[in-house]
């Protein structure tokens, strides 16, 4: 039976479903439009110049993770668990659209044997670097590594997220009379332990697994962007739009210095014609001339009065 044709407290299954989604959704486009009026507050630069190169530079800093590879330990774990958010992200549009529609004639994702195997797949790597996290972060924690309550809810709705694929499959196969299926690995292996279950819970406890991923998502739409888990959605326009995606690696533009006669306003500053009263900023796209930072007035007070002190004490020694 499709998921979304029970009733749930009294409501049906599909007018559930829908309520969940305007909700999540509209928190999440809420906070977005929030962060997306903050960035329009800064200064416009065009960063839409070189849009291959740009886009190169994301696939390989966003989609391949080089740098991650440089923590050993950690490095291949936090590669798979960000591909299976990726994927399980994926397929949940997928079943969403699914279920918000069922009048589609569009099967599920876990319905396609292809795409069932390499979920229960991503599922089992994902609890094995879930892990590997886990123990890292209780025995050999890091001293950069910031243990937050955050970051170790993440990493449990994740896992939840991989258990109840896995767990939803093998209560499937039990439903469906066990029988097994190579593209069911691990779900046709679990479903061996709940073989004398009756087939009516069965069912119903795969219906709950689907509905359990369903929520679980949705919570993820909401909490993201009020967490410091944001860098997931924010990282792939962030290193699309960065300077280092058409500047090579140390490139500062160009700072040229040229003379100025104009007076200083008080004293102390730097006297007329000195050679760096002035800087130019020379960028690829147009010239903006900024005055030099002069020191703070307080701080050359300090630093004269320190001197004269100590000019009187050696008087005073001497």
């Amino acid at each position: 039976m499709d998921p979304v044709k029970i009733t749930i407290f009294g409501l049906s299954g599909l007018l559930l479903l829908w309520l969940l989604t305007l909700v999540a959704y509209g928190v999440f486009g809420y906070r977005m439009w929030q962060l997306f009026g903050l960035l329009r507050q800064g200064r416009y630069e065009n960063r839409f110049d070189h849009l291959g190169q740009r886009l190169g530079h994301m696939i390989k800093h966003v989609l391949l993770q080089p740098r991650i590879f440089n923590e050993r330990a950690i490095g291949l774990p936090h590669f798979l668990i960000f591909w299976g958010f990726m994927v399980y992200a994926t397929c949940f549009n997928w079943g969403l659209v699914r279920g918000l529609f069922p009048f589609l004639p569009v099967p599920y994702p876990d319905e396609v044997k292809v795409v069932g195997w390499f979920l229960e797949i991503f599922s089992v790597l994902v609890l094995i670097s879930l892990a590997v996290a886990v123990v890292r972060r209780l025995f050999f924690a890091p001293k950069h590594l910031h243990l937050s309550l955050d970051a170790n809810l993440i990493l449990g709705l994740i896992g939840l997220l991989m258990l109840s694929t896995v767990f939803g499959n093998a209560f499937r196969i039990v439903s469906e009379g066990g029988h097994t299926s190579a593209w069911t690995p691990f779900g046709s292996l679990l479903s061996k332990a709940f073989a004398t279950m009756p087939t009516d819970s069965a069912h119903a406890l795969a219906n709950a697994m689907w509905w359990l991923h369903m929520i679980v998502v949705l919570f993820f739409l909401v909490y993201l962007p009020y967490s410091k888990h944001l860098h997931l959605l924010a990282s792939p326009f962030n290193v699309f739009f960065s300077q280092s995606a058409t500047r090579p690696v140390g490139d500062l533009n160009v700072l040229v210095l040229r003379k100025t006669s104009r007076p200083a306003r008080r004293a102390g500053r730097n006297s007329p014609g000195s050679s760096c009263s002035a800087v130019s900023h020379v960028p690829s796209a147009g010239v903006a001339t900024v005055r030099a930072p002069q020191p703070l007035p307080a701080v050359r007070s300090s630093r004269s009065r320190l001197f004269r002190r100590s000019r009187s004490t050696w008087s005073t020694w001497g």
